[in-house]
């Protein structure tokens, strides 16, 4: 679903410091939305958004130019049914930018979608917006999709997220993510719990289309926790650690399966317990990371 501020598309209802004007540099013609800061007020455009289905959950894109905003105070913020979808700030990019805002939870129909300019006293500045993407990869005249490698990077961020009851996550490894592959015996001065995602991307398809293309691929990690076999030999305490890993790391992916934008989609896929096989003291996870990413030319250029 693609929205534009360009006849004849209808349904925005602006306020007063929310603007649209021709403006012959804007991707899409011939028009852009203007938020004005410094009055006192937010900007707001907002329309209702419906033929979106009930229960799903959408990626968003907004295509615009944070220029106007010198000073970098400026915040840009999308919202639906009162909920934030995602919020954007100046960068160090100029011009039009496209940037992922963050994922629409569809739960209920006909409701509001707002493009909220959030005032700051004092600073006067102006943000563009020229098109917003709901549910689709935008084009790729554009490179939206970062390096191969900044999502596997991502990745491995995600897993270390997992610190404990603190930040909502039954294990903690203290951050203890590390992308080669070692066994506890080969690194016994390694604490345990910890993961190894080593960078082995395997059997990854690659498709395309027009002058874009579409690359699937997997990673394989693995994770080990202590097995309590001294306190006691006849039961394995790993596989309780084990099994609770499995539903952190199912919850951990699915906060952002698009990685912030640096991929289509993001999920684990199979998870493959050992606890308990052998009386080592160790308990193993073997699990699978699977991505799709898509990507034009511009991504390929020489770093």
């Amino acid at each position: 679903m693609i929205f534009t501020f360009d006849p004849p598309e209808t349904g925005w209802g602006l306020n007063a410091q929310a603007i649209i004007v021709a403006n012959p540099s804007a991707p899409s013609q011939p028009n852009s939305l203007h938020l004005i800061y410094g009055t006192g007020f937010d900007a707001v455009a907002s329309r209702t958004l419906t033929g979106l289905t009930v229960g799903e959950k959408y990626a968003v894109y907004v295509r615009c130019n944070f220029d106007g905003d010198g000073g970098g105070g400026a915040a840009l913020r999308l919202s639906y049914n009162n909920v934030t979808i995602g919020t954007m700030n100046k960068g160090s990019e100029t011009g039009w930018e496209l940037r992922y805002v963050g994922v629409l939870d569809y739960n209920f129909a006909d409701r509001t979608l707002r493009v909220i300019g959030i005032d700051v006293p004092a600073l006067l500045a102006t943000v563009e917006v020229d098109t917003l993407y709901i549910g689709g990869f935008p084009p790729m005249e554009v490179a939206v999709m970062a390096r191969k490698w900044a999502a596997i990077d991502a990745a491995l961020d995600v897993i270390r997220t997992m610190t404990g009851v603190g930040a909502g996550f039954n294990t903690d490894l203290e951050q203890r993510a590390y992308s080669r592959l070692f066994t506890p015996a080969e690194q016994p001065d390694v604490k345990l719990p910890y993961v190894c995602v080593p960078l082995d991307q395997e059997a990854e398809r690659i498709e395309y289309e027009g002058l874009s293309f579409t690359s699937t691929w997997h990673l394989v990690g693995h994770a080990f926790f202590a097995d309590d076999q001294e306190s006691d030999p006849l039961n394995s305490g790993g596989s309780v650690s084990a099994a609770r890993f499995r539903d952190d790391l199912i919850r951990a992916f699915m906060v952002d399966q698009h990685l912030g934008g640096l991929a289509l989609d993001c999920s684990v896929t199979s998870v493959d317990t050992a606890s308990g096989v052998i009386d080592d003291g160790i308990a193993e996870v073997i699990f699978t990371v699977e991505f799709t990413q898509m990507a034009g030319a511009n991504d390929l250029q020489v770093a």
